[in-house]
């Protein structure tokens, strides 16, 4: 039995796209677009882990407090390990950090690199909102 060329096309055409979308899978950084809400005091500190990833990535970060300011950081994960990592953990230790009411900065990640954004040091009682997007 033989089939017509345009069926014979057709098919190796449908072959070579799934070929083609086996092979992008995992090419890049998953999406990360993590947005929490906290209500923090004076020395309480929060984290969202981020898992690492295959390729390097840079992260984006956008935090507000409701009141007064906070600091925000982003830090290898074994550099922020724990709880008492999260509120002793050394600023210069950071892969970046940012402090004020609000605002926004980027990070670079390498590649297969846990990490944590560290919300610590209000100066009063607040509403935290952190976003953490890749780009």
């Amino acid at each position: 039995m033989r089939r017509s060329p345009i069926v014979l096309r057709l098919f190796s055409k449908v072959i070579c796209m799934a070929v083609l979308m086996m092979l992008c899978v995992g090419c890049g950084p998953g999406r990360l677009n993590v947005e929490k809400k906290y209500s923090m005091d004076v020395g309480d500190a929060r984290a969202i882990e981020l898992e690492p990833q295959s390729k390097p990535q840079k992260i984006q970060v956008e935090y507000s407090t409701s009141d007064g300011e906070a600091r925000v950081l982003v830090f290898r994960a074994e550099d922020a390990a724990g709880d008492q990592g999260m509120l002793e953990a050394p600023a210069s230790r950071a892969l970046g950090s940012h402090r004020g009411s609000s605002g926004s900065f980027s990070v670079d990640l390498p590649a297969n690199t846990k990490a944590r954004v560290v919300i610590r040091d209000l100066t009063k009682k607040a509403d935290v909102t952190i976003k953490v997007t890749n780009q």
